[in-house]
């Protein structure tokens, strides 16, 4: 048995938890949504190549990834809580903006 699918009262090492949390946060889970992001930027770069293209692909791709953590954070603050996953989730936008502005 995995330490992610540990029984009921088994306790979980931290890391494991942790790790679980960082990916639930930090990366989309849409199946498919990185290629329906990208594939369209690389191929107009690859027909057309512009640097307001290239702004446009960095534009979308900083949509994408900062969608999950940014939606965890509004709909916890929407419910009235402050979790770990909603601090982690606000770092983790802020990180992605930054980085992609």
């Amino acid at each position: 048995m995995s330490s992610a699918a540990a029984a009921p009262g088994v306790a979980v090492p931290v890391k494991a938890r942790s790790r679980a949390l960082w990916r639930q946060v930090a990366v989309p889970s849409e199946h498919g949504g990185w290629s329906l992001t990208a594939e369209p930027v690389v191929l107009g770069l690859v027909v057309a190549w512009s640097w307001p293209g290239l702004a446009i692909g960095v534009a979308a791709m900083l949509a994408f990834v900062a969608r999950t953590p940014v939606k965890i954070v509004l709909v916890d603050r929407w419910g009235h809580r402050w979790l770990d996953r909603s601090r982690l989730a606000a770092r983790i936008a802020a990180v992605d903006m930054v980085i992609f502005s």
